[in-house]
């Protein structure tokens, strides 16, 4: 039986993906004041004293390389997701990591569409994370009017499920899965008691 390369199954699927860089797991990647040095950062945020940021979808992503590999911040170096841990352990092969990456690009390939057609949910411009926070609130406040989200807002909270769980099961954990949950059985919920009248 011929061994697998795990340890560079792992790094193709990283420099396949680059889910990380486009703000679909991390608002922003923090780095020291020494890191970046041979790296004209342009914009980036502070977020502590001695601390800057980079915020995300990344400047530095291009396609889904980095374009400034070898000079990455650290915490960069450091970040393994889910996925990455299990094809670098044996647990999956680089073929099921990369049939991850093609569900979630799918998905979110159908919430980008959705947000070209319809004003106010373009999730790419601020990125996934923040995208989830702001919508999750404004579909609250229709619940707790006793108003259902229209057909589209009811499909991308759908669809932002569906992601997050995919998220939390292969990527990182996400306090934004339960939130989620909460908003698809209160639409559920609210759907339901509106036939009954």
């Amino acid at each position: 039986m011929e061994k697998t390369n795990t340890a560079q199954d792992a790094s193709n699927l990283c420099q396949q993906c680059g889910l990380c860089c486009t703000g679909l797991l991390f608002e922003y990647v923090s780095f020291k004041e020494h890191e970046l040095q041979n790296v004209d950062v342009g914009a980036y945020k502070m977020n502590k004293p001695g601390k800057r940021a980079l915020t995300h979808p990344c400047q530095f992503l291009d396609g889904t390389s980095c374009g400034i590999y070898i000079d990455r911040p650290s915490k960069c170096r450091s970040f393994a997701c889910i996925s990455r841990q299990k094809v670098l352990n044996g647990t999956i092969a680089l073929d099921e990591g990369n049939a991850v990456v093609a569900e979630i690009q799918g998905l979110l390939l159908q919430l980008a569409s959705i947000g070209e057609e319809t004003p106010g949910l373009d999730y790419q411009t601020i990125g996934f994370r923040k995208f989830c926070e702001k919508f999750a609130k404004s579909i609250d406040k229709k619940l707790n009017k006793g108003t259902l989200p229209t057909e589209t807002e009811q499909k991308v909270v759908s669809l932002c499920f569906e992601i997050i769980k995919i998220i939390d099961r292969h990527f990182r954990k996400t306090s934004r899965l339960n939130k989620y949950a909460q908003l698809v059985t209160n639409i559920d919920y609210l759907a339901e008691s509106t036939k009954q009248r």
